[in-house]
């Protein structure tokens, strides 16, 4: 059986990978406000067809990035759900065996 230091050790694990999820999707926002923003500056430069095409593919890549931002914040908070709900059941087990007689 674990111990409750190990149960905590475990949750606060959990949490920090949670933070380090939500800085990833943080980062990749903040890429995308910069890739958003060399789209403009291509946009105001250059003209034609290519210069189209190039910009078509930044929209399709910025679409991408919103979407993989979007999924790394739901899996922070999925993990951060489990960390809590796993963490209570750990420490109610340990009432219970604590409170068992023989």
């Amino acid at each position: 059986m674990k111990t409750a230091f190990s149960i905590y050790m475990d949750y606060k694990n959990a949490m920090q990978q949670a933070e380090a999820l939500d800085r990833a999707a943080a980062d990749i926002r903040s890429e995308l406000s910069s890739l958003h923003e060399a789209k403009e500056d291509i946009r105001s430069s250059w003209s034609g067809e290519p210069a189209e095409e190039y910009i078509r593919r930044i929209s399709v890549t910025e679409s991408d990035l919103r979407k993989l931002a979007e999924s790394v914040s739901k899996a922070a908070g999925t993990t951060r759900r489990i960390a809590i709900i796993t963490y209570e059941a750990e420490q109610r087990a340990i009432e219970l065996a604590s409170a068992r007689t023989y």
